[in-house]
């Protein structure tokens, strides 16, 4: 009993420190994402003598880049394949479920309404 105990204690402290390891992963990867002091900010726009210029984590983006991919993103019409996929097996299970309950009904009514 004492060995069962101390591998499940030597278990649960690794995946603790696992849990620990992957928490510090995903706040450095968040600061990351967000812009810190090291890589800068995340959008920096500065203007000058009537000229903008954008900078996207350290990468130049020009005024007419930012317009064109603009236009592009109204032009096509987004399409979200997994988005439309949940949508028609939602609205399957949820037929599926309907049909059972109501054959379940169906079931429990002629059993009981036979007893009376």
């Amino acid at each position: 009993m004492t060995k069962f105990m101390m591998k499940c204690l030597l278990i649960t402290a690794v995946l603790f420190f696992g849990v620990l390891l992957g928490m510090q992963q995903a706040s450095n990867g968040m600061g990351a994402l967000k812009g810190n002091k090291e890589n800068g900010e995340p959008i920096a726009i500065e203007s000058g003598k009537g000229v903008k210029e954008a900078e996207v984590l350290g990468t130049p983006v020009g005024v007419q880049d930012l317009k064109t991919k603009q236009k592009q993103l109204e032009e096509t019409k987004a399409f979200n394949f997994f988005s439309s996929l949940g949508g028609k097996v939602s609205g399957l299970v949820s037929y599926l479920f309907q049909g059972i309950l109501s054959l379940i009904s169906a079931i429990l009514t002629q059993i009981f309404g036979s007893l009376s």
